[in-house]
């Protein structure tokens, strides 16, 4: 990890995850990805994160509730 921060996208779109992977890691941030909530829980507890990009519209669960 560098020291800009780690950052973890979490949308059900392929294409959104792509695009802002590509923006943050062009900027310097260390990136993961999840596509949903159950994801973004198994990675945290096995990543340090700095921010979490959440997407509120997710399939099975809402961005909100997470």
């Amino acid at each position: 990890m560098n020291n800009s921060g780690h950052i973890l996208i979490v949308d059900d779109e392929p294409r959104v995850r792509t695009l802002l992977r590509r923006c943050l890691e062009g900027e310097g941030f260390a990136v993961s990805e999840a596509k949903d909530g159950a994801e973004m829980r198994r990675r945290l507890e096995h990543e340090a994160v700095s921010l979490i990009t959440l997407d509120l519209n997710l399939g099975a669960e809402n961005g909100l509730d997470l």
